[in-house]
């Protein structure tokens, strides 16, 4: 879910970025990837990377429990690796570190700016 998440936000601040860059240099030629459509397919594509590093993930590492036993019970455990929980955590923090370049980028938006 946070992949769903900033991948669209990052989407959103790219496309601002590139309008207001845009506009401070003569355009010679229409912008790319500027239509509704593609900025879903941007969205998916970079959900998908996530998906990928889960999956890739799971094969590597296939998730499993582990029983511990004390005097009155059993605990089961999962036997996940840190590394299983941080990659796709590795690629979260890529998309907010993007985000957050971009915010800056942004920060000085005109006063008359409407995206709509």
């Amino acid at each position: 879910s946070f992949s769903m998440i900033y991948a669209a936000l990052l989407t959103k601040t790219n496309r601002i970025a590139r309008i207001l860059a845009g506009n401070k240099k003569i355009m010679t030629r229409k912008l790319r990837f500027m239509t509704g459509t593609a900025q879903v397919m941007i969205t998916l594509i970079l959900i998908s990377v996530e998906a990928g590093i889960i999956i890739g993930m799971f094969v590597l590492e296939p998730p499993g429990t582990v029983q511990k036993q004390t005097r009155d019970r059993v605990i089961l455990e999962c036997n996940s690796t840190p590394l299983s929980i941080t990659t796709p955590l590795a690629w979260d923090f890529f998309l907010v570190l993007m985000c957050t370049l971009y915010a800056v980028k942004t920060r000085n938006l005109p006063e008359n700016f409407n995206e709509a």
